[in-house]
């Protein structure tokens, strides 16, 4: 299966440092970036219900941009093949989005540590994780929506996070207004920072003890 950014999870096995994946992230999301600007729809059409298949049947598909020898050795890399609706295109940049602002975030937090792991557009596992530099590990889930409600996906993330045994860090990150004050009874989630702009929150979660 095709992801719309790949990686290369074998380099990731020993852990790279946070820059290393970082600067490889921001150059995959600047690619497909431009490549979705240039396949935007003229603006200013009005929308009827009744054609909306055949309105996304004929809106322009976002090519995937070409992809050098060069540039496939790298560590994560924009999908060389395929033709993607501007709807996904759109959801998975918001995601990388979010993710690559979180793990500057997560680097400060663990300044000799490393990314083990990156899942940045649909691939299976966390969505990355990592060493601490003093023996821990670290794993983030983000969600790039517009509301943590949506699918229940704050609280899904939340399990995951901490069904999976051996992590002595637990992170969740999401557009800061993406939050609108969510409670959960299950899961508690404390905010660490917001920053970037547009503004991501980055949390630690814990399951809620048992009464």
């Amino acid at each position: 299966m095709a992801y719309l950014i790949e990686v290369d999870t074998k380099k990731l096995v020993a852990g790279v440092a946070f820059r290393v994946a970082l600067d490889a992230l921001r150059a995959a999301w600047a690619s497909v970036a431009d490549m979705y600007v240039e396949a935007f729809p003229v603006r200013g059409e009005r929308l009827d219900p009744a054609s909306l298949l055949d309105i996304r049947r004929s809106l322009p598909r976002v090519p995937s941009p070409s992809t050098s020898s060069s540039e496939a050795a790298r560590l994560v890399w924009p999908a060389s093949t395929g033709h993607w609706e501007l709807s996904e295109v759109h959801r998975q940049l918001c995601q990388v989005g979010v993710m690559v602002e979180a793990l500057q975030q997560v680097e400060q937090r663990h300044p000799h540590g490393a990314v083990t792991g990156l899942s940045p557009t649909q691939q299976s596992g966390l969505d990355a994780t990592g060493t601490d530099g003093i023996g821990g590990i670290w794993a983030l889930e983000v969600f790039g929506g517009i509301a943590v409600t949506n699918n229940d996906k704050a609280r899904k993330d939340a399990k995951v996070l901490c069904d999976k045994e051996g992590l002595s860090h637990r992170y969740f990150a999401c557009f800061d207004d993406a939050w609108q004050g969510y409670k959960s009874k299950t899961f508690a989630f404390h905010d660490l920072v917001s920053s970037g702009t547009p503004k991501v929150r980055l949390m630690t979660v814990e399951r809620v003890a048992s009464r």
